[in-house]
């Protein structure tokens, strides 16, 4: 596995691209167990280690509550990616540089998305 979660190919002539989420079967307890464990233990790795992962981590995030046969294939994806590259680092260098962001938000864009305003 070369990348941190499946690609998506995009689909020619359509002007919007949606993502795809196959129907599968949901887990049961122990595998929605395990789907939990893994996702809390690579968030903590992509937070302090390697950030690449981050998307494919909270990808699975948004699924652990219900988790299907997919969400544990993208665990065994990340999984294996993580194997692939076991010796990833992050270096802190000193620098003169100004950071400047800019940033881009999504609404509504994962499967039953809702608004969290309470």
């Amino acid at each position: 596995q070369f990348s941190p979660h499946p690609w998506q190919p995009p689909k020619y002539g359509q002007h919007i691209q949606y993502a795809d989420h196959p129907a599968s079967p949901a887990l049961d307890k122990t595998d929605t167990t395990y789907v939990q464990s893994v996702n809390g233990t690579l968030i903590y790795y992509g937070r302090a280690v390697d950030p690449t992962i981050l998307p494919a981590v909270n990808e699975i995030s948004t699924q652990q509550s219900a988790p299907t046969q997919h969400t544990k294939n993208l665990c065994h994806h990340l999984l294996d990616y993580l194997a692939t590259y076991p010796n990833a680092t992050i270096r802190f260098h000193a620098s003169d540089m100004i950071a400047v962001c800019e940033t881009d938000a999504a609404y509504l864009v994962l499967p039953k998305a809702r608004s969290r305003i309470a």
